[in-house]
């Protein structure tokens, strides 16, 4: 930015811009061309060019980025008229379906004067995008087998999907969950068993496999079903943290099931087994283990006269601190010692590389039981892992109350009395008393 923006100090001679991380802007780019010359008076060009700023400065008074201070989006406007502007919002990549976020918008007159600012909430809507991968044949023995195939789910929903066999022979059965759901951005394998009928004579089969999502068409490949003596009893594709073990269950048509343990690592591995001259094929699709700070803290004031009625607001808040190289996405999930899963205004939380945010956890409509109780706060990556977790005791009052304290003596052991306003009667209720 200009040294003005650099250099600038207070009435004390301090560098508030320094201070506040202000320092030069980063612009890495990649410009490319072509040339075409057809004749010696004709020349055809096509150039294209890719940019990407980091450490733009953004203005706190405004509360607008300075690369939008000076855009021109002006409209002529007369008085006693209105206008239509078009704007079109890229939101970071990465992003969850559901996730909301705020545009602010300044308006100001030509002259600067007159501001006034506009929010408009947004929210990512949904992108879903599957893929069926399958590799080698579907080994199965005389008791079971599960292929090495998976689905991968590239776009950025929950994604329910229903498996099919299909052309499956009489008399063989498929065993496992044929109804799944993958998170954004995770690989499961397929988990259906086959098992072959009594009579099976060893010769291979060719069947389909469809993978049927709600908004998408469906996805098929075909498989050939081929004897081994070893084959998988669960499924042989894992996806999972680096360093974090894979354990896959192996038939020998045996009473007992062999079980082969592998490790993560932070990229796709394909490892190969024996046993007996079987062949069989692991694939693990590793990530690196999230690197964000996180640091969470419940908010006590919430908890004043809980249980009197439904609360809403700010429970906790969580800073979190990325890296240069790695953006963070999660979620938080709150529950109590009696099991109820709190409703957040929003659980999906979405920080860009290197970025500290506060994050703030808000609930609504919370009238918990009666009583004292536990309550957990969990903040989890992408993969379902567990980054960070606090918890705190609570009590939660019952509405209506109608008993107190009316008097306390001591001679040789304690009297308490108490005293009742009204008629109702108080069911289910709690009373402790500390002494």
């Amino acid at each position: 930015p200009a040294y003005t923006v650099l250099g600038y100090r207070d009435n004390t001679n301090k560098l508030v811009n320094k201070e506040n991380g202000v320092t030069y802007i980063q612009n890495d780019q990649i410009v490319t061309g072509l040339e075409y010359k057809p004749s010696t008076f004709t020349r055809v060009t096509l150039e294209g060019f890719y940019k990407k700023y980091e450490n733009y400065p953004f203005l706190l008074n405004d509360s607008i980025s300075l690369a939008n201070l000076g855009g021109d989006f002006g409209a002529i406007v007369n008085p006693s008229e209105s206008t239509n502007l078009t704007i079109q919002v890229n939101p970071p990549e990465g992003l969850l379906a559901g996730t909301v976020g705020v545009v602010r918008i300044l308006v100001t007159d030509a002259d600067g004067l007159g501001q006034t600012f506009q929010e408009v909430p947004l929210r990512i809507g949904s992108a879903p995008s599957i893929q069926l991968e399958n590799k080698g044949p579907w080994k199965v023995n005389n008791d079971i087998g599960y292929p090495t195939a998976w689905i991968n789910n590239s776009g950025n929903d929950l994604s329910p999907v229903d498996l099919e066999v299909l052309n499956l022979p009489v008399g063989w059965q498929i065993t496992g969950n044929s109804r799944i759901v993958i998170p954004s951005g995770q690989t499961i394998g397929v988990p259906l068993g086959l098992v072959p009928p009594l009579d099976w004579d060893k010769s291979s089969i060719l069947l389909g496999l469809r993978v049927n999502h709600p908004d998408l068409e469906p996805i098929e490949t075909a498989i050939t079903v081929e004897y081994s003596k070893h084959a998988f009893a669960s499924s042989p594709v894992g996806f999972g943290i680096e360093d974090r073990t894979w354990i896959v269950d192996i038939s020998d048509e045996s009473n007992e099931y062999l079980s082969e343990i592998n490790s993560f690592n932070s990229d796709y591995q394909e490892i190969e087994i024996e046993y007996e001259n079987d062949i069989l094929m692991i694939h693990l699709f590793g990530v690196p283990l999230t690197t964000a700070e996180i640091d969470c803290d419940f908010k006590s004031i919430f908890f004043q006269d809980l249980g009197l009625s439904s609360k809403s607001g700010q429970i906790a808040e969580c800073d979190i601190s990325t890296s240069e190289d790695e953006k963070f996405k999660g979620r938080v999930v709150m529950i109590t010692s009696t099991s109820e899963i709190l409703e957040l205004i929003e659980d999906d939380i979405f920080v860009q590389n290197n970025t500290t945010s506060q994050i703030s956890i808000n609930v609504t409509n919370w009238l918990p039981a009666v009583g004292e109780h536990e309550l957990f706060l969990y903040v989890l990556d992408e993969y379902g892992n567990t980054l960070a977790s606090e918890n705190t005791y609570y009590t939660a009052y019952q509405s209506g109350w109608n008993l107190g304290i009316f008097s306390i003596t001591t001679d040789k052991e304690i009297r308490v009395g108490i005293q009742r306003e009204g008629w109702e009667l108080l069911g289910d209720t709690v009373c402790v008393l500390d002494i």
